[in-house]
């Protein structure tokens, strides 16, 4: 038989507000449509950063990244500070441009990912022009299992 707990808020002892809830690997959560249930832990994000890799490589704001190497213009190698269980995970990002008038982009290409950190190369892309890029505000998701 399997029990339910039906509560409008979870608190702590003392009654002053939040705690901490641990949930399981297995955790699950019914999707918007109430059809299909998904691994809670799975699904979500296991390291972010943004980066401004002009100058000294410095994080702007991070989630589980303990260092930025300067491998070259435009290269970055980003350490976990909680490694992945194996290389296969899911890595991607954006380097936004924005200019007035004038429709540029710019992307992030993957160099080398292991279980320890994940290194990427960004371009920048202006008509025909493509050139390696330092710049200011990097976005980096990480998803998949840590070890």
């Amino acid at each position: 038989m399997t029990s339910q707990l039906n509560v409008d808020a979870i608190v702590d002892k003392a009654g002053s507000g939040g705690t901490n809830v641990k949930i399981g690997n297995t955790s699950t959560y019914v999707s918007d449509g109430g059809n299909v249930t998904q691994n809670t832990v799975q699904g979500l994000a296991k390291a972010w950063s943004n980066n401004n890799m002009q100058g000294t490589p410095a994080f702007n704001d991070s989630f589980n990244f303990s260092s930025i190497t300067d491998t070259a213009t435009g290269r970055q190698k980003n350490t976990f500070s909680n490694n992945m269980t194996n290389d296969d995970y899911a890595g991607g990002g954006i380097a936004p441009v924005a200019s007035t008038g004038t429709a540029y982009s710019s992307s992030m290409m993957t160099e080398q990912q292991t279980t320890s950190f994940f290194s990427f190369m960004s371009v920048y892309v202006g008509g025909s022009v493509q050139t390696i890029h330092d710049f200011p505000n990097v976005g980096l998701i990480i998803q998949g299992d840590l070890a």
